[in-house]
């Protein structure tokens, strides 16, 4: 900038810079391995991660989506993401009841219609982050995953909004009870919006 100022200078010419950006668009990374929910304990490869890069640097949308998870008891099923930043938000803990489910595929967003059930089942869908039963507590998921917030589930706007989204997030998966298990058996992805790269373009007159 110093330098291009200075030439500029010496032409006699003066410069301005200008911000240029095009409109937001969402872009989805995934991870297609799948994890393992073994009974009572962190899943295998936990955490699974996926590495983002190339979009804006300040998050304004985001959705994750689990791909045919099957579980015979997903009560027991505690999910939390961390974003590159290191802040963190439950997705869902302890919702669906005893209704065993095989290969649903949902996501979370802060506009999903509804909340997980916390029994009867979980069909696939869009919904938000869930703590279906608070006052159990998320022992299961901090034993792995220590400095998450109290206060159960949140939007993901309120943890990640304005966040840097490039870097590695990562989704952790517990079990907290024994006696059951299952597989997220497509992995997970991510779909963020984020302010646009922007360009600068200079002008002289």
């Amino acid at each position: 900038m110093a330098r291009r100022s200075s030439l500029l200078k010496a032409l006699g010419l003066a410069w301005a810079a200008v911000c240029v950006a095009g409109p937001a668009a969402a872009q989805t990374f995934s991870n297609g391995a799948p994890i393992l929910i073994r009974s009572s304990g962190a899943g295998g490869a936990s955490p699974s991660r996926i590495a983002v890069s190339g979009v804006g640097t300040s998050l304004t949308g985001l959705s994750v989506t689990l791909h045919a998870v099957g579980h015979t008891f997903p009560d027991d099923v505690d999910v939390a993401l961390v974003g590159p930043t290191g802040a963190a938000v439950v997705l869902q803990s302890d919702c669906g009841g005893s209704a065993a489910i095989g290969k649903v595929t949902y996501s979370f967003s802060d506009s999903g219609p509804a909340l997980l059930p916390n029994a009867g089942g979980i069909g696939p869908g869009t919904y938000r982050p869930t703590d279906c039963e608070s006052s159990d507590g998320l022992a299961a998921l901090r034993a792995v995953l220590p400095d998450l917030p109290t206060g159960g589930a949140a939007t993901l706007g309120a943890v990640f909004g304005g966040t840097d989204p490039n870097g590695t997030w990562s989704l952790y998966v517990v079990d907290d009870s024994s006696g059951d298990s299952g597989i997220i058996q497509e992995g997970w992805s991510l779909t963020i919006t984020s302010t646009p790269v922007e360009l600068q373009k200079f002008t002289a007159d």
